[in-house]
């Protein structure tokens, strides 16, 4: 067999021809326009939006001043549920802060001329629906958040 290795013996100073013998430099990045500073007294203390944190379930829980929260829960107005009481009023729970969702249900089935708790369905306006295993302290529900509104069940699917 010849010996096709004399193509790797040209020493590297040897130019080839239509190769250049350097490479170009890289282009310089390109510049990015800078952010305009905004001086300190021009801000607006009011155009801030809050971020609210989720704390767990036993921090929250130690957060609260009063462990018996007070919810306020917005049964509909609907004439097909009522032997169920959906007059459109709104029904006012005082529930201890770790009481499960199941539980807060139970509760309101008596309100609700003993509604199935299984038909029942709570729905908060920031967190959606809340489930049954969840306690108010896990979803960091307290005395001020929003009315939480209850949805029946309905079975089906689409007519």
């Amino acid at each position: 067999l010849p010996n096709i290795g004399y193509l790797n013996t040209v020493p590297p100073t040897v130019p080839i021809q239509g190769v250049p013998s350097q490479l170009p430099p890289p282009p310089p990045p390109p510049t990015l326009p800078s952010t305009p500073q905004i001086p300190p007294s021009t801000v607006d203390e009011n155009d801030t939006e809050t971020i609210q944190t989720i704390l767990s379930e036993s921090d929250f829980y130690k957060s609260l001043a009063d462990p018996t929260i007070t919810l306020h829960i917005k049964v509909p107005d609907d004439s097909s549920y009522s032997s169920w009481n959906f007059n459109g009023q709104v029904v006012t729970l005082s529930i201890d802060a770790m009481t499960k969702i199941k539980a807060l249900k139970q509760k309101l089935q008596s309100e609700l001329g003993d509604m199935p708790v299984n038909k029942m369905q709570l729905k908060s306006p920031s967190l959606g629906y809340l489930k049954d295993a969840s306690s108010l302290a896990k979803l960091n529900i307290r005395n001020d958040s929003k009315p939480i509104e209850l949805v029946p069940k309905i079975r089906g699917g689409r007519k």
